[in-house]
């Protein structure tokens, strides 16, 4: 009886260590994927921001051109 008593307490025993093993990754793993929600946040706007950068220089370009053109017609 003992024997069976002394054995399930080492069950016991490893079972509670490899839950809090597991509870200790899951927190990792949540940790993680908030930092890594927060990145890809972040990420977002700055690809916004570039879009709305890139936008202002093909009108800047597309402006330039026309003046350009416009000069070179007034010339003729």
């Amino acid at each position: 009886m003992r024997d069976l008593s002394n054995h399930e307490k080492n069950e016991v025993g490893k079972l509670t260590k490899q839950i809090e093993k597991q509870n200790n990754d899951f927190n990792n793993i949540l940790k993680d994927k908030e930092r890594l929600e927060t990145e890809v946040a972040q990420l977002q706007e700055q690809t916004i921001d570039l879009q709305e950068q890139v936008c202002d220089i093909i009108i800047i370009i597309v402006l330039a051109k026309l003046v350009s053109v416009v000069q070179y017609n007034n010339k003729i």
